[in-house]
């Protein structure tokens, strides 16, 4: 799975090693907003390859606290997205 949780409540989302003929990986879609909230499972975005689209779904219900910017190029294990899944704060 994608999302891995770490210490303190927060879930961390990373590109995942993929085998494909181009290691070019693109954010072509955002569903949430830094600060909104998102359901475990709920769509949060969407990373397209030479051959797929791949869907990134959050592990827990949290708030949405970092993301990278719009439709930008990311790489294998690069954070895609940080979600808070308690009420603690790590500001």
């Amino acid at each position: 799975m994608f999302p891995v949780e770490t210490p303190g409540g927060v879930e961390v989302i990373r590109i995942p090693e993929l085998h494909t003929t181009s290691e070019e990986r693109i954010v072509t879609t955002w569903y949430k907003k830094v600060g909104e909230s998102i359901k475990k499972k709920e769509l949060l975005a969407k990373v397209e390859t030479d051959r797929e689209v791949i869907e990134f779904k959050p592990l827990h219900t949290g708030t949405l606290l970092y993301k990278v910017e719009g439709e930008q190029t990311v790489s294998a294990n690069m954070v895609l997205a940080i979600i808070e899944t308690t009420s603690t704060s790590i500001s």
